[in-house]
């Protein structure tokens, strides 16, 4: 392994997290580029009124173990965030009233039938039955089991986050980020922010390795023996192997793409989410409030889904304000943000910063019922080439660095035995 060089492609949570996990296994001659000025990718930090708001990745939670230590080992400091709200009443409160089960039993139902069901696609071949329960939607797997609280804790952290409604985004997605750890943190509140902003600490930690920024690659030839990356200004660099860090759809725009990346790449849908820094008059100060609509049908692509009140000691104004994106353009979610906002009870006055990303790649019911998720692992090192990313794992860094941990390995062990 010594000597050998790779190549990251992007400079978001997923390739940032997995040079960290590569340098822990002493392997340090990995070379990020990032297309951007700044690393991050959707963890944004901006600034308005002397205070850090953020506009992507928001909340650390206990599933944020090496994070929140990488954190620590950075000199960022985090603060707790306080109690969460749907309308009126507090989020635990909204979610216990479900349902007559108590909620510890109910949490244990589900964190057992989770286990089982995951556990099953780390056999060589799952069993066709439970691609086939993965793949259904979220809502009827909860139903049948009565997993009444879950559900609502659902519809707080999959649809209200924006990873869609439970009756049409497959069980395998929400069982991949509703696990324990993000469970026990909602309920003991153990959800923190990073004053300083999550930007500031994906630039802190990116400065203990190569990254190149403002380096858009418009090319990676994998036709030799190692890869050779083209980059915009035309130049040239030679590496043994290449992560692929960004959506997978633009990285099959690089390459000359091998079968199992056009299969994998055919079988995911990408969403659309907004977040704007607005000035709003007429709300209160509460951290943060999901809006009942948002959970409930009928739903409409474009509608607030909840409000955010990050900074300390700023003018009780500034929001940010989530949506679901649709097929709107930036005016149009305006305009609906206006609407809503005053369904609400706000007055917009203004949008200081809005961000429309692409998010959360889901993949097809049938593709998961078809055995794409083997497909995923088996392509894993092919070709010299290696995978990451929200496809991979989950749009949440929590779950995108679980899944570098066990990459970062694997990535060793093939060098190693190259």
């Amino acid at each position: 392994m010594k000597g050998k060089r790779l190549a990251i492609i992007g400079g978001g949570p997923a390739g940032l997290t997995l040079a960290r996990y590569l340098a822990d296994r002493d392997f340090k001659n990995v070379t990020v580029f990032e297309k951007e000025s700044v690393v991050g990718g959707k963890s944004l930090s901006v600034t308005a009124d002397e205070a850090v708001f953020e506009l992507g990745t928001c909340y650390a939670t206990l599933a944020h173990r090496d994070v929140l230590g990488w954190m620590r080992e950075e000199g960022i400091t985090v603060r707790r965030v306080g109690e969460s709200y749907v309308g009126d009443v507090t989020l635990n409160k909204w979610i216990s009233r479900a349902g007559s089960e108590l909620l510890f039993s109910e949490v244990a139902r589900y964190l057992w039938k989770r286990r089982g069901l995951l556990a099953e696609l780390e056999r060589k071949r799952p069993r066709q039955a439970v691609l086939d329960v993965l793949a259904a939607p979220t809502l009827d797997w909860l139903r049948h089991h009565r997993f009444q609280k879950i559900e609502r804790l659902m519809l707080r952290i999959v649809t209200a986050m924006g990873y869609g409604l439970l009756d049409e985004v497959p069980l395998l997605h929400t069982l991949r980020w509703v696990e324990a750890q993000l469970v026990v943190s909602g309920a003991l509140h153990l959800v923190y922010m990073p004053l300083e902003g999550w930007s500031e600490f994906w630039d802190r930690l990116a400065r203990r390795f190569d990254v190149r920024l403002d380096a858009g690659v418009v090319r990676v030839d994998r036709s030799g023996d190692g890869c050779i990356v083209h980059c915009e200004d035309g130049s040239q660099h030679a590496f043994d192997g290449v992560v692929c860090a960004v959506p997978l759809n633009r990285f099959m725009q690089l390459v000359d793409s091998a079968e199992y990346e056009m299969t994998v790449s055919n079988s995911l849908s990408y969403g659309r989410f907004v977040t704007s820094l607005s000035e709003v008059d007429g709300f209160d100060s509460r951290k943060l409030l999901f809006f009942p609509s948002a959970l409930e049908k009928p739903f409409r692509a474009g509608q607030l889904l909840s409000r955010r009140y990050d900074g300390e000691g700023f003018k009780s104004g500034l929001y940010v304000l989530n949506q679901l994106g649709g097929d709107y353009s930036e005016y149009e979610l305006k305009q609906l943000l206006e609407f809503d906002c005053a369904k609400a009870g706000g007055t917009l006055q203004s949008v200081i910063h809005q961000k429309v990303w692409e998010y959360f790649p889901s993949l097809s019911r049938e593709a998961i019922a078809g055995g794409v998720l083997t497909t995923m692992k088996l392509m894993q090192g092919a070709h010299r080439t290696w995978y990451t990313g929200a496809a991979f794992s989950h749009e949440a860094v929590s779950s995108i660095s679980r899944f570098n941990r066990g990459l970062a390995s694997k990535i060793v062990r093939d060098f190693a035995g190259s």
